[in-house]
């Protein structure tokens, strides 16, 4: 056998071969067409065609069965060297033949011929992949397992990709990526990991045309997707994205290598986030490079958050959208648009001078936010929010749109990145409309920084159309340097900065629309500067306008050239220079000597240097009108109004060189408003009390003070008839709610019925409302509108309890026995009922009783009382009302508190009322005792547990006496002599079981003793002879609760 297989291997190729041939003809083709293809896993096959499908199968199914064809002498001769050979052979053969069809196998995989639809393909390995992508007739690819990319892929049509929970997973290190060649690309819920650290790292995806789509549910990890000098399109449509990627370089300020997405060169591109939500954990999401211009859309209740995975971590631009620094500001710009109640949240660190977490710059570059969205940016460290570029803007618009930018409290550089900036060019705008809210904060007390900084001149900010407007520069004068000149970095709400530009040179600050408003509140500087162009501001009528500074030399609204302020007649308006030290000598306004300041009639509050600014005003006018000029600045004041408050104005002007000295100016022109109470008016009352309010800053409402707002109010009577009544509001009015005590400051007192209290059922409505003026028809008296009287007609309601139970009997306390009472003269219809205090607990009775029409009513089912308990009877009448358990004040009036009635036990004595020894002559010395009483010697005791003792002494007449010896025989037999001093004659040391009467006197007359024996009770001995005559005496006989 040795010998056999050696021969075997030796020529085994043509063995194989000629075999092959002999043995079945049929399949003689197949030694034709050899090719060495895979030659190291397959040996040489031939290449499969259609046909060869079929014939291979048949072959095995031959060989499998059929066996190997002999002839009878090979038969007869099984172990001859020729059949042993050809039984090896043909194993062999098998085997071969296997390995072919594996072969095969991966020839169909590779050409798609895994017999599903023309157009799906499933993918189970990275060839696959390619393969597929690069088939323009494939349109979905379904990942069937996770896929390590190992060459590039290039997509050309349009492709929808499942993922089905697997991932494909790209080593950055080979430079491995996805390009989209063209055609409309969707991933549905893809997991991506493109891991690497290297500064190169290339993005999951590089765009050339077409678009990319990612829908479903996303974990995407690294760089993800790049466009370069082609008008990439990037959507997120009904997405829920996880982006991640830990890699960054200290200097992201000129390119994209570490953003995850990036859209950079000469095209357009633009990014939509449409119904998604997206989680963003880098330190660079979005750069834009390049003109024309970019755009990134969020819509449709979408939702992202941006943050950085290390939040310690700190570089010079981490950023949620960026553009380089050096982006030549002429190109095209940035378009920003988030709408459709969507919100986005960014909190990334950027330190280095003009960057911000978003950085956007572009001539033309538009930012707008509006219906119902947010936007809600936080540096630690520097600006939340930079834009540049001559023609931009960043537009706030319609109700529930809001804008927050914060700068933290981290570190204290660079200054000049305050929480929003523009910066570079000039002729930018600011536009908050139509009741959309923007808030600024500068958060960091150690840094002179600025809440908003505009460089170059015509830039412009514009609140409108009902907006609220709202900047806090938190520097602390404390920690943060107060050396530096007010022009210089100095802590300003707003900074115009200048510089630049070859316009006008005038920045502008506009409020206009009914209910638009504005607060500027610097804790360290200027409200408002501009430091080299002319600064105009303008507030329209309606509007609300507090600016707030400190500054202890200067003034909190500061131009270094012109100073325009043209304010109609505002809603409110309050201007404070927070510096009012002893040698502070800062006041409100500062420009150049053309400059002036006008106002509408308003009602006026100056406080100048002798007064406090946060205490009572220097002086008051009720309508006044001005327009203020000169040097100083404004230290002349024209009234334009007449009357003698304007006289009055007038003169205090021209006494004190106008505005030169003032610190804080204020009006509110704001009519007053009534709201509806808590509790409406009830029959306890004696005053009408109206909760008066007047809108101060902002949003702000403050409550009236004395003497401030009138109204009338008309009374129906519940006969129908009216009565007409006014008041005017009280500050500390001491008016309380009966639940919760809450004092309402501020209400309007008003005498609701000539003194006496209001009936239940009397309608009241408030005519007229006012402020200002006891006048209504005054010039400085603010009427109030129609929608401003909140309160509406109210109905006075029934919160008086009846008067408290009386009960039949009239005295203080009733006995443990008690199971019912009766009462009269209640309130008809009202229900009593009874509770049990017990140790403190108050237990409510089981049963109730209503009150007849004629007053009078019955208790019964009362239960389980014991001495030294309480019982308390609750009337309640038909609104609810109950007596209360103490008396209660209640408005005007006092309610007493409910019957309350002791459980005490009672120790009562009955005693004979007379006594009768009889007539008999007694002629032997033997006692005589009594013939007959009237009326038992009993005691009653319901005190439970006591003791009690009796005691008897003889008063008046001769019994008792030595003419007439008295004793009283006890139940023991003893003896007892009564004289007129009381002696014991009966203890009760065991506790009564029950209430009955305990009687003594049972068995007086009924004794069975004999004469010579003591009687029981009291009797007389006769220790002489022949008392004749008629003898009577009182007998006194006293009971109390306790042994001696």
């Amino acid at each position: 056998m040795k010998i056999f297989s050696r021969n075997e291997l030796f020529g085994f190729k043509q063995i194989i071969i000629t075999l092959i041939m002999f043995v079945s003809g049929g399949i003689g083709c197949l030694t034709t067409s050899f090719s060495n293809v895979d030659a190291a896993a397959y040996g040489n096959i031939p290449k499969l065609d259609e046909t060869e499908d079929s014939q291979e199968a048949q072959m095995l199914n031959d060989l499998g069965t059929s066996g190997l064809a002999t002839n009878d002498s090979q038969v007869n001769d099984i172990n001859s060297p020729s059949i042993m050979q050809m039984l090896q052979l043909q194993l062999q053969q098998k085997d071969d033949l296997k390995r072919i069809e594996a072969y095969h196998a991966k020839q169909r995989s590779e050409r798609h011929l895994s017999r599903r639809a023309v157009g799906d393909a499933d993918v189970s390995s990275w060839d696959e992949f390619v393969s597929a992508a690069s088939d323009s007739n494939i349109d979905t690819i379904n990942l069937k397992t996770d896929l390590q990319a190992s060459s590039n892929a290039t997509i050309s049509s349009d492709k929808i990709i499942n993922f089905n929970g697997f991932k494909i997973s790209l080593n950055t290190s080979t430079n491995v990526t996805i390009n989209i060649a063209g055609g409309n690309v969707t991933l549905v819920s893809p997991t991506i990991e493109n891991n690497g650290s290297s500064a190169a790292a290339p993005p999951t995806f590089t765009y050339q045309s077409g678009s990319l789509k990612v829908t479903g549910n996303a974990q995407i990890s690294g760089v993800f997707f790049n466009s370069t000098g082609t008008p990439g399109d990037l959507t997120f449509q009904d997405a829920t994205v996880s982006f991640y990627y830990d890699q960054h370089g200290w200097n992201n300020l000129g390119n994209s290598r570490y953003a995850i997405i990036a859209m950079t060169g000469s095209a357009a591109g633009s990014i939509k986030v449409l119904n998604s939500t997206i989680d963003d954990n880098s330190y660079g999401f979005i750069f834009f490079d390049g003109a024309p211009h970019k755009s990134f859309l969020i819509d449709d209740n979408s939702k992202i958050i941006s943050t950085q995975p290390d939040v310690n971590q700190t570089g010079e631009l981490f950023y949620f959208i960026a553009t380089p620094r050096n982006q030549n500001v002429a190109d095209a710009g940035i378009e920003l648009t988030i709408k459709g109640h969507s919100s986005v949240t960014a909190s990334k660190i950027a330190t280095y001078d003009i960057c911000g977490t978003i950085k956007i710059y572009g001539q033309g570059t538009k930012v707008s936010l509006s219906e119902g969205s947010i936007l809600d940016v936080y540096n630690p460290r520097g600006a939340a929010f930079v834009e540049s570029g001559s023609g931009s803007s960043f537009v706030l618009d319609g109700e529930g749109t809001e804008l927050k930018l914060t700068r933290g409290e981290i570190g204290s550089d660079p200054p000049n990145n305050s929480p929003i900036r523009f910066a570079y060019t000039g002729n930018m705008s600011f536009d908050v409309t139509d009741k959309a809210k923007v808030e600024v904060y500068q958060n960091n007390p150690r840094t002179n920084t600025y809440g908003i900084r505009m460089f170059g001149d015509q830039n412009s900010i514009n609140v409108s159309g009902g907006a609220e407007f709202n900047v806090y520069n938190n520097s602390d004068p404390n920690e943060a340097s107060t050396s530096v000149a007010v022009t210089a970095t100095r802590a300003q709400g707003i900074l115009y900065a200048g510089g630049g530009g070859s316009g006008p040179n005038i920045s502008t600050f506009n409020l206009t629309g009914k209910d638009s408003q504005v607060l500027i509140d610097s804790n360290n500087g200027a409200a408002i500067l501009s430091r080299t162009t002319s600064l105009s501001i303008d507030a329209g009528n309606g509007t609300s306008f507090v600016a707030r500074g400190r500054l202890p030399n200067s003034s909190i609204f500061y131009s270094a050239a012109d100073l325009r302020f043209h304010m109609d007649v505002p809603r409110y308006f309050d201007f404070m220079n927070y510096a009012d030290g002893p040698r502070d000598t800062g006041n409100l306004f500062y420009g150049n000597p053309t400059s002036e300041f006008t106002h509408g009639p308003i009602p006026l509050s100056i406080w100048d240097r002798s007064a406090k600014v946060l205490e009572s005003p220097t002086k008051s006018w009720k309508y006044v009108g001005a327009a203020y000029s000169g040097r100083g600045p404004f230290s002349v004041a024209t009234p334009s109004t007449t009357g003698p408050s304007t006289d009055d104005f007038a003169n205090y002007m021209s006494l004190n060189a106008g505005l030169t000295t003032a610190r804080r100016m204020t009006a509110n022109t704001s009519p007053a408003k009534v709201t509806s109470p808590d509790l409406p008016p009830t029959n306890a009352d004696k005053y009408i009390w109206i909760k008066a309010l007047i809108p101060a800053e902002n949003n702000v409402t403050r409550e009236a003070y004395d003497g401030e707002v009138f109204a009338d109010v008309k009374l129906t009577m519940p006969d129908g008839t009216t009565k007409t009544f006014n008041g005017t509001s009280i500050q500390h009015a001491g008016y309380y709610e009966y639940a919760d005590k809450t004092i309402m400051n501020g209400a309007i007192k008003i005498t609701g019925n000539d003194g006496d209290f209001i009936p239940t059922g009397t309608k009241i409505e408030v005519t007229r409302l006012w402020r200002s003026d006891p006048d209504p028809n005054d010039q400085g008296a603010i009427i109030s509108d129609p929608q401003d009287i909140l309160y509406p007609v109210t109905t006075v309601i029934d919160k008086t309890p009846p008067a408290p139970a009386k009960l039949v009997n009239d005295g203080d306390d009733l006995p443990p026995s008690t199971k019912s009472v009766s009462g009269y003269d209640g309130e008809p219809g009202a229900t009593v009922s009874w509770q049990l205090i017990h140790n403190n607990q108050v237990t409510n009775g089981s049963t109730t009783t209503t009150v007849k029409p004629d007053g009078t009513w019955k208790l019964d089912g009362i239960s389980g009382l014991d001495v030294g308990d309480q019982l308390r009877f609750i009337m309640t009448d038909a609104a609810g009302n109950s007596n209360p358990n103490t008396e209660t004040v209640y408005h005007d009036a006092t309610f007493a508190p409910a019957t309350t009635l002791s459980i005490e036990g009672h120790l009562k004595m009955r005693v004979p009322l007379s006594i009768d020894f009889g007539n008999k002559v007694n002629v032997d010395r033997k006692n005589i005792p009594m013939q007959k009483y009237t009326g038992d010697l009993s005691v009653t005791d319901t005190r439970h547990d006591k003791s009690w003792q009796i005691t008897l002494s003889a008063q008046g007449g001769d019994l008792g006496t030595s003419d007439l010896p008295l004793y009283y025989g006890d139940d023991q037999g003893q003896s007892i002599p009564i004289s007129n001093q009381p002696a014991l004659i009966y203890t009760k040391a065991q506790p009564q079981v029950d209430e009955n009467p305990f009687v003594i006197s049972q068995d007086w007359t009924t004794s069975t003793r004999s004469t010579t024996d003591v009687p029981k009770g009291p009797y007389l001995k006769n220790d002489r002879d022949y008392r004749l005559g008629h003898h009577q005496g009182t007998l006194e006989w006293t009971l109390t609760n306790s042994l001696p």
